[in-house]
């Protein structure tokens, strides 16, 4: 009996951070409400705050549970992957306009904003980025094009979840081939390299000429 009970109760807690995370996605943050919230999830009223001590603890929990869970699965990942394995083509990186990526792109964006007014969102929200940067930092070794990995690896997260909101919007950024030019940003110049290895050592200065001596003049 008591397992049962246990079992029904994780099941709801799942279905409430669901229906949150949908809600906020679709409505934005701050139109969520407890009724909405548990009409989307199938439940009685009583059960969010059964479960939840208050709705924005919900939505916490919701919104950085489904972040996290994507934090393997980002977009950039997949691109530095595909840089790092000398692909000429981004055809496995594409920016989907729609789908999961988008959907998590928007869930970021309004985080983001509610994270300047509820501390522990943004606690949370730090501790997912630092996770984020280091992944794309990771990829981003070696690669003596950058002289700040820390940086680009911030820039490139930005400016991944600016596209995908971009082609949820404008339908014109959504049919630029822009996969291409993010994986040449990524992808490790060889050639580049190994001349620039080649000139090590080779001195391109005039040659030095002495000043006359004072016998001479």
């Amino acid at each position: 009996m008591a397992a049962a009970s246990a079992d029904r109760g994780i099941r709801t807690r799942t279905l409430l951070r669901d229906a949150a995370v949908e809600l906020i996605v679709e409505e934005g943050w701050g139109r969520v409400s407890t009724r909405k919230v548990a009409e989307r999830a199938g439940v009685k009223a009583g059960s969010v705050h059964y479960h939840f001590s208050t709705l924005t603890d919900l939505l916490v929990e919701a919104t950085l549970g489904r972040l996290a869970s994507h934090s393997e699965a980002l977009a950039e990942k997949r691109l530095l992957d595909a840089a790092a394995a000398g692909r000429s083509s981004a055809s496995d990186t594409k920016l989907a306009p729609d789908g999961a990526g988008a959907c998590t792109a928007v869930l970021m964006t309004e985080a983001l904003r509610a994270a300047t007014r509820v501390p522990r969102l943004r606690a949370g929200l730090t501790e997912i980025l630092h996770r984020r940067h280091a992944a794309i930092m990771y990829g981003l070794e070696g690669d003596d094009r950058l002289p700040n990995a820390a940086s680009t690896s911030a820039i490139l997260g930005a400016t991944m979840n600016s596209l995908l909101l971009y082609r949820l919007i404008d339908p014109v950024v959504r049919e630029m081939k822009l996969e291409e030019v993010l994986l040449r940003m990524t992808k490790p110049r060889t050639q580049e390299r190994t001349g620039s290895r080649e000139g090590v050592g080779r001195s391109t200065a005039a040659p030095r000429t002495d000043p006359p001596s004072p016998s001479s003049r």
